[in-house]
């Protein structure tokens, strides 16, 4: 049942708030982390659904201009 994508994700990149994550999916913060621990594995849809979030969350930190 392990999510290494997903874990990895996080582990790699602490920075990453695992509850603004979730606030911004719509989802309980603690179905996230399950996901991240791999205690629970997401659907397709909510995995590309998360995929979704981090990418526009790059998207978004690469926009920054100072």
């Amino acid at each position: 049942m392990n999510t290494p994508g997903i874990q990895e994700a996080f582990l790699s990149n602490p920075e990453i708030n695992v509850s603004a994550v979730a606030r911004r999916m719509g989802i309980p913060q603690s179905l996230l982390a399950s996901y991240i621990k791999g205690t629970k594995k997401p659907s397709d849809a909510r995995r590309k659904e998360l995929l979704d979030t981090l990418h526009a969350i790059g998207r978004n930190l690469t926009a920054v201009e100072f």
